[in-house]
């Protein structure tokens, strides 16, 4: 079966436990953020461009002292 949900590094569409792992926090944090997301039947699904995207825009800039 061909699928975009692949164990490999650069998967275009990521559910739930991906997305959370690839942002680096826990799955009902992940539930709690205003991220763009497809829900087919009972299945949420994140574009991994946009979980880049969002990731980018949401990084605070400035120095770390």
């Amino acid at each position: 079966m061909n699928t975009l949900l692949s164990q490999g590094e650069n998967e275009l569409v990521l559910n739930r436990r991906q997305a959370a792992e690839f942002l680096k926090i826990g799955i009902s944090t992940l539930g709690k953020l205003d991220i763009p997301k497809t829900l087919i039947r009972r299945r949420i699904l994140y574009r991994r461009d946009i979980l880049e995207k969002w990731l980018k825009e949401n990084t605070e800039k400035g120095e770390v002292k």
